[in-house]
């Protein structure tokens, strides 16, 4: 009887009060314990994803003047480079739930962690900033002046979006793209990574956000440089 009761309370917690506390986590979070995210304006930048198409050759003869943006798990690649992201955003808390220790512990001091912030994680580390998504799940969303002039992030299917928009928001002079190519069927580069997170692999959906983000920098003057039609 207890333990029906305490399952019962729990489930009951979970799905009523927990969203609710857990709102009010993230909105402290956001507010009053958010790191200073740097400022990329007319700087080049480059995206890496963890699709087999990453071309580790520009990653090992990057100039350091590029600021380097990593999604994920992309830390699976570092055996294979000495390339390090200057920032990591990380849009998935299912994925920082199960795997945190990992995402955490394979970065450098240098590498700054960008989290959505939707739902209250407990990880305490200095190096995590946190951001405001909202999701618009399918949606193909190109509203260039919420995009600038909130601190909102608008997140769909892919966390590229994420950063794409740190980039629009930022006004960057050009943005390259390495390890994105939505071919999930293909794996990623790492065989030991698979699609644990909160979203299903929707490629066509997310492709489609993101060729919205690009048009968006194509209208603002941002040059995007990409291998995918």
């Amino acid at each position: 009887m207890n333990s029906l009761f305490q399952k019962n309370f729990l489930g009951i917690f979970l799905h009523t009060f927990w969203p609710m506390v857990s709102k009010a986590f993230s909105f402290y979070r956001i507010k009053f314990n958010n790191n200073r995210l740097p400022n990329l304006q007319g700087q080049t930048v480059i995206i890496v994803g963890t699709s087999p198409n990453v071309d580790l050759n520009i990653l090992n003869n990057l100039d350091h003047s590029i600021i380097s943006i990593g999604l994920h798990r992309v830390h699976g690649l570092y055996h294979q480079t000495k390339w390090r992201p200057n920032l990591l955003f990380i849009g998935d808390e299912l994925l920082l739930r199960k795997q945190s220790k990992e995402l955490l512990n394979n970065q450098e001091n240098k590498t700054q962690i960008i989290l959505g912030s939707r739902f209250f994680v407990p990880i305490q580390n200095n190096n995590v900033s946190y951001i405001n998504i909202i999701d618009v799940k399918d949606q193909i969303f190109n509203n260039l002046d919420l995009i600038q002039n909130t601190n909102n992030y608008f997140c769909g299917k892919s966390v590229v979006l994420l950063a794409m928009q740190y980039c629009i928001k930022n006004n960057v002079k050009k943005i390259i793209l390495t390890g994105i190519d939505f071919s999930y069927e293909k794996g990623y580069f790492d065989k030991k990574i698979n699609n644990i997170g909160l979203n299903k692999p929707e490629p066509i959906i997310a492709k489609n956000q993101l060729i919205a983000y690009i048009d968006i920098c194509k209208r603002i003057g941002i040059d995007v440089e990409h291998s995918f039609n």
